[in-house]
């Protein structure tokens, strides 16, 4: 389930965000609202992506988040 940013900086207490690495250097976003885990899209529905993990972050200062999560997928 996908949640564009412009509704989470308005409408939504987030309990964590999560930046995903999914590759060697592209990072994703999720957050999550009351227990459910929503990955963060634009307002086209498109998942913010990014190589730069400081360029999502600076996207989502403005989320009011209680925690910060940083993951790598990628199995060893």
């Amino acid at each position: 389930m996908a949640i564009a940013l412009s509704k989470l900086n308005k409408y939504f207490v987030v309990e964590k965000l999560i930046y995903h690495s999914i590759d060697l250097s592209l990072y994703q976003v999720s957050a999550i609202i009351e227990g459910v885990e929503h990955y963060v899209c634009d307002d086209r529905g498109k998942l913010l992506r990014s190589t730069k993990l400081l360029e999502l972050q600076k996207q989502l200062k403005k989320v009011a988040a209680r925690s910060e999560e940083h993951t790598s997928e990628l199995q060893s």
